[in-house]
Protein backbone atom coordinates (compact mmCIF):
# COMPACT_ATOMS: atom_id res chain seq x y z
CA UNK A 1 0.00 0.00 0.00
CA UNK A 2 3.00 2.38 0.92
CA UNK A 3 4.41 1.68 -2.68
CA UNK A 4 1.08 2.16 -3.98
CA UNK A 5 0.44 5.71 -2.78
CA UNK A 6 3.73 6.27 -3.72
CA UNK A 7 3.17 5.56 -7.42
CA UNK A 8 0.29 7.20 -7.00
CA UNK A 9 2.10 10.40 -6.05
CA UNK A 10 4.49 10.49 -8.82
CA UNK A 11 1.60 9.79 -11.18
CA UNK A 12 -0.02 12.67 -10.03
CA UNK A 13 2.76 14.94 -10.19
CA UNK A 14 3.83 13.71 -13.64
CA UNK A 15 0.22 14.21 -14.85
CA UNK A 16 0.18 17.92 -13.09
CA UNK A 17 3.45 18.70 -14.28
CA UNK A 18 2.86 17.66 -17.97
CA UNK A 19 -0.52 18.88 -18.08
CA UNK A 20 1.18 22.61 -17.11
CA UNK A 21 4.04 22.14 -20.07
CA UNK A 22 1.29 21.33 -22.51
CA UNK A 23 -0.92 24.35 -21.25
CA UNK A 24 2.15 26.45 -20.65
CA UNK A 25 3.10 25.08 -25.13
CA UNK A 26 -0.87 25.98 -25.82
CA UNK A 27 -0.99 29.71 -24.60
CA UNK A 28 2.62 30.37 -25.67
CA UNK A 29 1.18 29.20 -29.13
CA UNK A 30 -2.23 30.73 -28.71
CA UNK A 31 -0.28 33.79 -27.65
CA UNK A 32 2.11 33.55 -30.97
CA UNK A 33 -1.08 32.92 -33.56
CA UNK A 34 -3.17 36.03 -31.63
CA UNK A 35 0.27 38.20 -31.71
CA UNK A 36 0.98 36.86 -35.43
CA UNK A 37 -2.81 37.33 -36.47
CA UNK A 38 -4.48 39.67 -34.61
CA UNK A 39 -2.22 42.25 -32.20
CA UNK A 40 0.25 42.43 -35.16
CA UNK A 41 -2.13 43.21 -38.04
CA UNK A 42 -3.72 45.74 -35.63
CA UNK A 43 -0.81 47.32 -34.60
CA UNK A 44 0.22 47.64 -38.16
CA UNK A 45 -2.83 49.33 -39.24
CA UNK A 46 -2.44 51.67 -36.45
CA UNK A 47 0.54 52.13 -37.02
CA UNK A 48 -0.17 52.90 -41.03
CA UNK A 49 -3.54 55.03 -40.03
CA UNK A 50 -0.82 57.13 -37.79
CA UNK A 51 1.35 57.77 -40.99
CA UNK A 52 -1.57 58.10 -43.33
CA UNK A 53 -2.23 61.46 -40.96
CA UNK A 54 1.36 62.59 -40.28
CA UNK A 55 2.86 62.38 -44.26
CA UNK A 56 -0.96 64.23 -46.12
CA UNK A 57 -2.28 60.40 -47.03
CA UNK A 58 0.88 58.59 -47.82
CA UNK A 59 1.62 54.48 -46.69
CA UNK A 60 4.82 53.16 -45.55
CA UNK A 61 3.92 49.96 -47.44
CA UNK A 62 3.42 48.06 -44.35
CA UNK A 63 -0.21 46.77 -44.58
CA UNK A 64 1.35 44.34 -47.34
CA UNK A 65 2.67 42.28 -44.52
CA UNK A 66 -0.91 41.40 -43.49
CA UNK A 67 -2.13 38.28 -45.44
CA UNK A 68 -5.58 36.12 -44.98
CA UNK A 69 -8.74 36.79 -45.77
CA UNK A 70 -9.89 37.38 -42.33
CA UNK A 71 -11.48 41.16 -40.43
CA UNK A 72 -8.02 42.09 -40.46
CA UNK A 73 -6.86 41.50 -43.87
CA UNK A 74 -10.10 43.17 -44.92
CA UNK A 75 -9.38 46.43 -42.96
CA UNK A 76 -6.23 46.65 -44.09
CA UNK A 77 -6.91 46.34 -47.66
CA UNK A 78 -9.71 49.54 -46.86
CA UNK A 79 -7.12 51.50 -45.48
CA UNK A 80 -5.32 50.99 -48.80
CA UNK A 81 -7.43 51.72 -50.61
CA UNK A 82 -8.72 55.10 -48.41
CA UNK A 83 -5.69 55.74 -48.82
CA UNK A 84 -5.20 55.71 -52.92
CA UNK A 85 -9.08 56.72 -52.72
CA UNK A 86 -7.90 60.08 -50.26
CA UNK A 87 -4.76 60.83 -52.75
CA UNK A 88 -6.87 60.67 -55.87
CA UNK A 89 -9.79 63.16 -54.51
CA UNK A 90 -6.36 65.32 -53.18
CA UNK A 91 -5.67 65.44 -56.23
CA UNK A 92 -8.63 65.95 -58.14
CA UNK A 93 -9.34 68.92 -55.08
CA UNK A 94 -6.15 70.18 -55.95
CA UNK A 95 -6.60 70.29 -59.61
CA UNK A 96 -10.20 71.94 -59.16
CA UNK A 97 -9.01 74.56 -56.84
CA UNK A 98 -6.40 75.66 -59.11
CA UNK A 99 -9.07 75.51 -61.69
CA UNK A 100 -11.76 77.88 -59.58
CA UNK A 101 -8.84 80.13 -58.92
CA UNK A 102 -7.72 80.73 -62.67
CA UNK A 103 -11.63 81.20 -63.38
CA UNK A 104 -12.24 83.14 -60.99
CA UNK A 105 -8.93 85.71 -61.85
CA UNK A 106 -10.50 85.27 -65.36
CA UNK A 107 -14.42 86.47 -64.41
CA UNK A 108 -12.63 89.33 -62.51
CA UNK A 109 -10.53 90.14 -66.06
CA UNK A 110 -13.66 89.96 -67.60
CA UNK A 111 -15.82 91.66 -65.35
CA UNK A 112 -13.29 94.60 -65.58
CA UNK A 113 -13.55 94.60 -69.46
CA UNK A 114 -17.44 94.54 -69.21
CA UNK A 115 -16.84 97.42 -67.00
CA UNK A 116 -14.78 99.33 -69.61
CA UNK A 117 -17.45 98.68 -72.18
CA UNK A 118 -19.81 100.96 -70.62
CA UNK A 119 -19.30 104.54 -70.37
CA UNK A 120 -18.13 105.56 -67.11
CA UNK A 121 -16.85 109.30 -67.67
CA UNK A 122 -19.31 111.76 -66.21
CA UNK A 123 -20.43 114.19 -67.48
CA UNK A 124 -19.68 112.44 -70.80
CA UNK A 125 -19.12 115.58 -73.36
CA UNK A 126 -17.68 118.91 -72.68
CA UNK A 127 -18.79 120.16 -75.57
CA UNK A 128 -22.40 119.33 -75.70
CA UNK A 129 -23.58 121.04 -71.79
CA UNK A 130 -27.25 120.78 -73.31
CA UNK A 131 -27.57 117.24 -71.76
CA UNK A 132 -26.42 115.70 -68.07
CA UNK A 133 -25.80 112.28 -67.62
CA UNK A 134 -25.16 109.62 -64.86
CA UNK A 135 -25.28 105.66 -64.86
CA UNK A 136 -24.62 102.97 -62.64
CA UNK A 137 -23.84 99.20 -63.41
CA UNK A 138 -23.91 96.55 -60.41
CA UNK A 139 -23.78 93.05 -61.38
CA UNK A 140 -24.74 90.38 -59.67
CA UNK A 141 -22.28 87.89 -60.20
CA UNK A 142 -18.94 88.63 -61.89
CA UNK A 143 -20.58 89.57 -64.92
CA UNK A 144 -23.59 90.53 -65.95
CA UNK A 145 -26.44 90.89 -68.34
CA UNK A 146 -27.67 94.42 -68.10
CA UNK A 147 -26.18 97.21 -69.45
CA UNK A 148 -26.57 101.30 -70.73
CA UNK A 149 -24.87 103.08 -73.24
CA UNK A 150 -24.88 106.48 -74.70
CA UNK A 151 -23.31 107.91 -77.69
CA UNK A 152 -23.49 111.30 -80.25
CA UNK A 153 -24.90 109.77 -83.44
CA UNK A 154 -24.10 112.97 -85.01
CA UNK A 155 -23.59 117.05 -83.92
CA UNK A 156 -27.33 117.11 -83.13
CA UNK A 157 -28.65 113.16 -81.91
CA UNK A 158 -28.08 111.73 -79.02
CA UNK A 159 -28.73 108.06 -78.28
CA UNK A 160 -28.73 106.96 -75.06
CA UNK A 161 -29.89 102.62 -74.16
CA UNK A 162 -30.78 100.72 -71.08
CA UNK A 163 -31.14 96.76 -71.43
CA UNK A 164 -31.33 93.33 -69.64
CA UNK A 165 -30.13 90.16 -70.95
CA UNK A 166 -32.22 87.21 -69.38
CA UNK A 167 -29.85 84.93 -67.62
CA UNK A 168 -27.08 85.92 -65.80
CA UNK A 169 -23.43 85.23 -65.65
CA UNK A 170 -21.16 84.41 -68.56
CA UNK A 171 -23.72 83.45 -71.37
CA UNK A 172 -25.64 86.98 -70.81
CA UNK A 173 -22.60 88.77 -70.61
CA UNK A 174 -21.60 87.72 -74.02
CA UNK A 175 -25.39 87.96 -75.38
CA UNK A 176 -25.37 91.56 -74.03
CA UNK A 177 -21.85 92.20 -75.72
CA UNK A 178 -23.00 91.33 -78.94
CA UNK A 179 -26.59 93.80 -78.98
CA UNK A 180 -25.17 96.55 -77.61
CA UNK A 181 -22.43 96.22 -80.43
CA UNK A 182 -25.57 95.54 -82.58
CA UNK A 183 -27.93 98.99 -81.41
CA UNK A 184 -25.03 100.89 -81.99
CA UNK A 185 -23.61 100.02 -85.13
CA UNK A 186 -27.31 100.01 -86.28
CA UNK A 187 -27.61 103.58 -85.25
CA UNK A 188 -25.11 105.11 -87.46
CA UNK A 189 -27.20 104.45 -89.71
CA UNK A 190 -30.47 104.92 -88.70
CA UNK A 191 -32.30 107.92 -86.47
CA UNK A 192 -35.75 105.64 -85.79
CA UNK A 193 -35.51 103.82 -82.33
CA UNK A 194 -37.88 101.47 -83.75
CA UNK A 195 -36.44 101.14 -86.61
CA UNK A 196 -33.33 99.94 -85.31
CA UNK A 197 -35.04 97.15 -83.00
CA UNK A 198 -36.61 95.45 -85.76
CA UNK A 199 -32.73 95.24 -87.63
CA UNK A 200 -31.26 94.40 -84.76
CA UNK A 201 -33.92 91.72 -83.48
CA UNK A 202 -33.89 90.23 -87.00
CA UNK A 203 -29.76 89.35 -86.35
CA UNK A 204 -30.30 87.99 -82.47
CA UNK A 205 -32.81 85.73 -83.83
CA UNK A 206 -30.89 83.98 -86.23
CA UNK A 207 -29.49 81.01 -84.70
CA UNK A 208 -30.38 81.86 -80.97
CA UNK A 209 -29.75 78.19 -79.99
CA UNK A 210 -29.26 79.62 -76.13
CA UNK A 211 -32.77 80.69 -75.91
CA UNK A 212 -31.86 83.99 -74.62
CA UNK A 213 -33.72 87.62 -75.16
CA UNK A 214 -33.37 91.24 -74.49
CA UNK A 215 -35.88 93.74 -72.60
CA UNK A 216 -34.40 97.13 -73.65
CA UNK A 217 -35.32 100.87 -74.14
CA UNK A 218 -34.14 103.10 -76.19
CA UNK A 219 -34.19 107.12 -76.80
CA UNK A 220 -32.72 109.61 -79.63
CA UNK A 221 -32.62 113.06 -78.19
CA UNK A 222 -32.54 115.93 -80.86
CA UNK A 223 -30.64 118.52 -79.22
CA UNK A 224 -31.43 121.50 -80.61
CA UNK A 225 -35.48 121.09 -80.16
CA UNK A 226 -35.75 118.55 -76.78
CA UNK A 227 -37.34 116.22 -79.42
CA UNK A 228 -36.93 112.45 -77.71
CA UNK A 229 -37.98 109.56 -79.84
CA UNK A 230 -38.10 106.31 -78.26
CA UNK A 231 -39.15 102.68 -78.64
CA UNK A 232 -39.84 99.85 -75.47
CA UNK A 233 -38.80 96.45 -76.32
CA UNK A 234 -40.69 94.70 -73.50
CA UNK A 235 -38.42 96.94 -70.88
CA UNK A 236 -39.84 98.50 -67.54
CA UNK A 237 -41.08 102.16 -68.23
CA UNK A 238 -38.61 104.54 -67.30
CA UNK A 239 -39.93 107.66 -65.00
CA UNK A 240 -39.92 111.02 -66.54
CA UNK A 241 -39.16 114.38 -64.09
CA UNK A 242 -40.90 116.97 -65.43
CA UNK A 243 -43.35 120.00 -64.29
CA UNK A 244 -42.18 119.50 -60.91
CA UNK A 245 -43.45 115.85 -60.59
CA UNK A 246 -42.42 113.18 -61.14
CA UNK A 247 -44.40 110.03 -63.29
CA UNK A 248 -43.30 106.79 -65.20
CA UNK A 249 -43.53 107.19 -68.82
CA UNK A 250 -45.96 104.41 -69.46
CA UNK A 251 -46.55 103.35 -73.62
CA UNK A 252 -47.41 99.79 -74.86
CA UNK A 253 -44.08 98.26 -74.96
CA UNK A 254 -43.51 95.68 -77.55
CA UNK A 255 -41.71 91.75 -77.47
CA UNK A 256 -38.29 91.79 -76.41
CA UNK A 257 -35.42 91.70 -78.70
CA UNK A 258 -34.43 88.09 -79.77
CA UNK A 259 -37.68 86.90 -78.69
CA UNK A 260 -39.57 85.93 -82.27
CA UNK A 261 -38.80 87.16 -85.70
CA UNK A 262 -40.45 89.64 -87.69
CA UNK A 263 -41.72 91.60 -85.12
CA UNK A 264 -42.31 95.20 -85.86
CA UNK A 265 -41.64 97.68 -83.16
CA UNK A 266 -43.38 101.39 -82.56
CA UNK A 267 -42.05 104.60 -81.81
CA UNK A 268 -43.17 107.37 -79.75
CA UNK A 269 -42.12 110.89 -78.98
CA UNK A 270 -42.05 113.20 -76.12
CA UNK A 271 -40.64 116.72 -75.89
CA UNK A 272 -38.20 117.69 -73.36
CA UNK A 273 -38.06 120.85 -71.86
CA UNK A 274 -34.79 122.66 -69.95
CA UNK A 275 -34.58 120.76 -66.13
CA UNK A 276 -36.76 117.97 -67.29
CA UNK A 277 -35.27 114.65 -66.44
CA UNK A 278 -35.13 110.61 -67.26
CA UNK A 279 -34.79 108.37 -65.19
CA UNK A 280 -33.77 105.18 -67.11
CA UNK A 281 -33.46 101.35 -65.28
CA UNK A 282 -33.27 97.45 -65.02
CA UNK A 283 -35.89 95.27 -63.05
CA UNK A 284 -33.20 94.81 -60.72
CA UNK A 285 -34.14 97.94 -58.92
CA UNK A 286 -37.83 96.74 -58.72
CA UNK A 287 -37.15 93.43 -57.95
CA UNK A 288 -34.51 93.75 -55.15
CA UNK A 289 -35.85 91.13 -52.47
CA UNK A 290 -35.17 91.91 -48.67
CA UNK A 291 -34.76 89.60 -45.81
CA UNK A 292 -38.41 89.18 -45.70
CA UNK A 293 -39.08 88.33 -49.45
CA UNK A 294 -40.95 91.74 -49.88
CA UNK A 295 -40.02 93.24 -53.62
CA UNK A 296 -38.83 97.33 -53.62
CA UNK A 297 -41.28 97.84 -56.35
CA UNK A 298 -42.22 100.57 -58.35
CA UNK A 299 -44.16 103.00 -55.83
CA UNK A 300 -41.12 103.09 -53.06
CA UNK A 301 -38.82 104.12 -56.51
CA UNK A 302 -41.08 106.61 -57.16
CA UNK A 303 -41.50 107.88 -53.50
CA UNK A 304 -37.35 108.24 -53.71
CA UNK A 305 -37.14 110.46 -57.06
CA UNK A 306 -40.06 112.64 -55.55
CA UNK A 307 -37.82 113.41 -52.65
CA UNK A 308 -34.80 114.21 -54.91
CA UNK A 309 -36.96 116.00 -57.57
CA UNK A 310 -34.07 119.18 -57.75
CA UNK A 311 -31.73 117.09 -57.54
CA UNK A 312 -29.61 116.63 -60.73
CA UNK A 313 -28.31 112.98 -62.25
CA UNK A 314 -25.60 112.51 -60.05
CA UNK A 315 -27.43 112.65 -56.88
CA UNK A 316 -30.65 110.53 -58.07
CA UNK A 317 -28.60 107.97 -59.29
CA UNK A 318 -26.77 107.53 -55.67
CA UNK A 319 -29.58 108.50 -53.78
CA UNK A 320 -31.60 105.79 -55.48
CA UNK A 321 -29.15 103.17 -55.31
CA UNK A 322 -28.62 104.11 -51.73
CA UNK A 323 -32.05 102.90 -50.89
CA UNK A 324 -31.87 100.27 -52.56
CA UNK A 325 -29.03 98.99 -50.63
CA UNK A 326 -30.70 100.12 -47.06
CA UNK A 327 -34.01 98.24 -48.38
CA UNK A 328 -32.27 94.90 -49.12
CA UNK A 329 -29.98 94.90 -45.91
CA UNK A 330 -28.17 91.97 -45.78
CA UNK A 331 -30.05 89.63 -48.42
CA UNK A 332 -27.90 88.23 -51.18
CA UNK A 333 -28.36 90.62 -54.20
CA UNK A 334 -30.71 88.24 -56.75
CA UNK A 335 -30.38 90.84 -60.06
CA UNK A 336 -27.87 93.10 -62.04
CA UNK A 337 -28.78 96.50 -61.05
CA UNK A 338 -28.55 99.42 -63.47
CA UNK A 339 -29.82 103.10 -63.30
CA UNK A 340 -29.19 105.89 -65.89
CA UNK A 341 -30.24 109.79 -65.48
CA UNK A 342 -30.46 111.97 -68.04
CA UNK A 343 -31.20 115.66 -67.66
CA UNK A 344 -32.19 118.28 -70.59
CA UNK A 345 -30.40 121.11 -69.23
CA UNK A 346 -30.65 123.63 -72.82
CA UNK A 347 -31.14 123.14 -76.32
CA UNK A 348 -30.25 125.62 -79.59
CA UNK A 349 -32.95 126.05 -81.74
CA UNK A 350 -32.19 128.25 -85.01
CA UNK A 351 -32.80 131.61 -82.89
CA UNK A 352 -33.17 130.39 -79.07
CA UNK A 353 -30.80 128.76 -76.77
CA UNK A 354 -33.04 127.77 -73.47
CA UNK A 355 -30.86 126.85 -70.73
CA UNK A 356 -30.22 126.27 -66.92
CA UNK A 357 -29.40 128.96 -64.66
CA UNK A 358 -27.05 128.13 -62.23
CA UNK A 359 -26.03 130.23 -59.62
CA UNK A 360 -25.18 132.75 -62.31
CA UNK A 361 -22.87 130.90 -64.84
CA UNK A 362 -23.17 132.42 -68.13
CA UNK A 363 -20.48 130.40 -70.27
CA UNK A 364 -23.28 128.58 -72.18
CA UNK A 365 -25.27 131.70 -72.93
CA UNK A 366 -21.77 133.62 -73.89
CA UNK A 367 -20.50 130.74 -75.99
CA UNK A 368 -24.32 130.52 -78.03
CA UNK A 369 -24.37 134.19 -78.55
CA UNK A 370 -20.49 134.11 -79.59
CA UNK A 371 -20.71 131.79 -81.99
CA UNK A 372 -23.73 133.63 -83.91
CA UNK A 373 -22.55 136.66 -84.11
CA UNK A 374 -18.71 135.46 -85.12
CA UNK A 375 -20.91 132.92 -88.10
CA UNK A 376 -22.80 136.41 -89.27
CA UNK A 377 -19.30 138.73 -89.36
CA UNK A 378 -19.81 141.04 -86.45
CA UNK A 379 -17.12 142.89 -84.81
CA UNK A 380 -14.88 141.75 -81.72
CA UNK A 381 -16.09 145.37 -80.17
CA UNK A 382 -19.84 144.46 -80.73
CA UNK A 383 -19.04 140.43 -79.32
CA UNK A 384 -17.46 142.00 -76.22
CA UNK A 385 -20.24 144.26 -75.71
CA UNK A 386 -22.87 141.72 -75.87
CA UNK A 387 -20.79 139.15 -73.85
CA UNK A 388 -20.73 141.99 -70.96
CA UNK A 389 -24.11 142.85 -71.34
CA UNK A 390 -25.29 138.85 -71.34
CA UNK A 391 -22.87 138.03 -68.23
CA UNK A 392 -24.50 141.00 -66.02
CA UNK A 393 -28.02 139.88 -67.16
CA UNK A 394 -28.28 136.41 -66.60
CA UNK A 395 -26.23 136.67 -63.20
CA UNK A 396 -28.76 139.01 -62.37
CA UNK A 397 -31.43 136.74 -63.01
CA UNK A 398 -30.06 133.76 -61.22
CA UNK A 399 -29.48 136.00 -57.94
CA UNK A 400 -32.80 137.66 -57.72
CA UNK A 401 -35.21 135.97 -59.40
CA UNK A 402 -34.74 132.75 -58.53
CA UNK A 403 -35.37 131.17 -62.15
CA UNK A 404 -34.87 127.68 -63.08
CA UNK A 405 -34.22 128.12 -66.96
CA UNK A 406 -33.89 131.46 -69.30
CA UNK A 407 -34.28 131.80 -72.85
CA UNK A 408 -32.23 134.24 -74.92
CA UNK A 409 -32.75 135.01 -78.55
CA UNK A 410 -31.07 137.47 -80.71
CA UNK A 411 -32.42 138.91 -84.08
CA UNK A 412 -30.92 142.24 -85.87
CA UNK A 413 -31.66 144.36 -88.19
CA UNK A 414 -29.64 147.29 -90.35
CA UNK A 415 -30.47 149.83 -87.63
CA UNK A 416 -30.09 147.91 -84.01
CA UNK A 417 -29.09 144.17 -82.63
CA UNK A 418 -31.78 142.93 -79.84
CA UNK A 419 -31.72 140.55 -77.23
CA UNK A 420 -34.78 138.89 -75.51
CA UNK A 421 -34.31 137.26 -71.99
CA UNK A 422 -36.91 135.07 -70.97
CA UNK A 423 -37.15 133.26 -67.28
CA UNK A 424 -39.32 131.76 -65.06
CA UNK A 425 -38.35 133.29 -62.08
CA UNK A 426 -40.22 135.89 -59.32
CA UNK A 427 -41.34 138.93 -60.59
CA UNK A 428 -37.68 141.37 -60.89
CA UNK A 429 -37.44 144.26 -63.25
CA UNK A 430 -33.40 145.15 -63.35
CA UNK A 431 -34.37 148.94 -64.66
CA UNK A 432 -35.76 149.24 -61.54
CA UNK A 433 -32.09 148.80 -59.77
CA UNK A 434 -30.58 152.24 -58.12
CA UNK A 435 -27.92 153.52 -60.18
CA UNK A 436 -24.72 153.99 -58.10
CA UNK A 437 -23.08 157.48 -57.65
CA UNK A 438 -19.68 157.43 -59.36
CA UNK A 439 -19.12 160.88 -58.28
CA UNK A 440 -18.26 158.55 -54.77
CA UNK A 441 -14.98 157.33 -54.51
CA UNK A 442 -15.46 153.47 -54.65
CA UNK A 443 -15.01 152.97 -50.58
CA UNK A 444 -17.41 154.76 -49.99
CA UNK A 445 -20.23 153.56 -53.02
CA UNK A 446 -22.71 151.13 -51.86
CA UNK A 447 -21.96 147.33 -53.17
CA UNK A 448 -24.13 146.05 -55.93
CA UNK A 449 -25.33 148.22 -59.42
CA UNK A 450 -22.55 148.94 -61.33
CA UNK A 451 -22.97 146.07 -63.55
CA UNK A 452 -26.32 146.68 -64.76
CA UNK A 453 -25.33 150.65 -65.02
CA UNK A 454 -22.27 149.52 -67.52
CA UNK A 455 -25.62 147.63 -69.35
CA UNK A 456 -27.61 151.00 -69.85
CA UNK A 457 -24.89 152.76 -70.86
CA UNK A 458 -24.23 149.91 -73.58
CA UNK A 459 -27.52 149.63 -74.47
CA UNK A 460 -29.63 151.80 -77.09
CA UNK A 461 -32.98 151.15 -75.32
CA UNK A 462 -34.09 148.15 -72.70
CA UNK A 463 -37.42 147.84 -71.84
CA UNK A 464 -39.11 145.14 -68.70
CA UNK A 465 -41.93 143.24 -69.23
CA UNK A 466 -43.81 140.84 -66.92
CA UNK A 467 -46.69 137.99 -68.47
CA UNK A 468 -48.03 135.37 -66.81
CA UNK A 469 -44.99 133.76 -64.30
CA UNK A 470 -42.16 134.90 -66.89
CA UNK A 471 -40.13 138.10 -66.53
CA UNK A 472 -39.04 139.34 -70.32
CA UNK A 473 -36.10 141.69 -70.73
CA UNK A 474 -35.42 143.39 -74.04
CA UNK A 475 -31.82 144.43 -75.08
CA UNK A 476 -31.63 146.87 -77.88
CA UNK A 477 -27.85 148.23 -78.61
CA UNK A 478 -26.01 149.47 -81.78
CA UNK A 479 -23.31 147.15 -83.40
CA UNK A 480 -20.38 146.76 -85.90
CA UNK A 481 -19.57 144.67 -88.70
Amino acid sequence: MHEIREYKQKFLKSIIIWALAVTAIFIALYALLLYLGIIRPILFVTYETSHFAEHHGELSGILKKIHGHNEISTLAKSVEKMSTDMNRYIEDLTHATAEKERLGAELNVAKQIQAEMLPRVFPPYENHKEIELFASMEPAKEVGGDFYDFYMIDDDHFAVVVGDVSGKGVPAALFMVITKTLLKDTAAHQLDPAKIFENVNTILCENNESGLFVTCWMGILTLSTGELKFANAGHNAPLILQNGECKYLTTKPNLMLAGMDGVKYSANEIKLSPGDQLFLYTDGVTEAKNGADAFYGEERLKEVINAHLKEGPTEIVKSVGEDVASFVGEAEQFDDITMLSIRMNSYQGNNVLHTMVREGVTEEAIEYLEKRLRRNSFSEKTINKINIITDEIVSNIAKYSGAVYCEISMAYSPQELTLEYIDDGVPYNPLEEEEPDINVPADERRIGGLGLFMVKKMSKEMSYARKGNKNILHVKVDYER
